[in-house]
Order: C-alpha cells, then sequence, then structure tokens
C-alpha cells in the first residue's frame, strides 16, 4: 500500500465554543476516492475547508505530501498547500 499523499490527525474546529470536529483523522492516498457523507451540520465542509487552508484548526495536523501543513499554531496560505 502507498504512503498517503494528505493526511488529516486529531483536527479539532470550534465555532463559539462548539466543536463541530473532534480528534478526526483522514488519509488519502493517491489513486483513492473518498466520499464524505453525513447530516447537515456533521463537520464534511468544516473538514475539506481546514484540508484546502481555509479555516485554522483549534488543534491537530495536516501533512501533505510529507510537508507539515498546519497545527493549533497556524495555516500555511492555501496557494503554497496547493502548489507545494
Amino acid at each position: 500500500m502507498s504512503e498517503p499523499i494528505l493526511v488529516l490527525k486529531k483536527m479539532v474546529k470550534r465555532f463559539d465554543g462548539i466543536a463541530v470536529l473532534h480528534d478526526v483523522d483522514f488519509d488519502v492516498r493517491a489513486g483513492e476516492v473518498h466520499a464524505l457523507v453525513g447530516e447537515n451540520g456533521a463537520g464534511k465542509s468544516t473538514l475539506m475547508k481546514l484540508a484546502a487552508g481555509i479555516h485554522q484548526p483549534d488543534a491537530g495536523s495536516m501533512t501533505l505530501s510529507r510537508r507539515d501543513r498546519h497545527g493549533a499554531s497556524g495555516v500555511e496560505p492555501r496557494a503554497r498547500c496547493v502548489g507545494g
């Protein structure tokens, strides 16, 4: 099995003190297709916005192509995440 190209670990996001995501792990390997399915408010869009660098996580880390991209301390600009 190949190494993941995107790894989200222990992602936490709160809005107004309410945890939308709590300790979420998610990884993707080259060639894989994933679907995030759930009810409204389940955190699907929030997780993808964290991966895209639109939102800053309250805790957790993201690795893209083996490079640490952000953690609770800050988010890399979106262009750098996408372009490597």
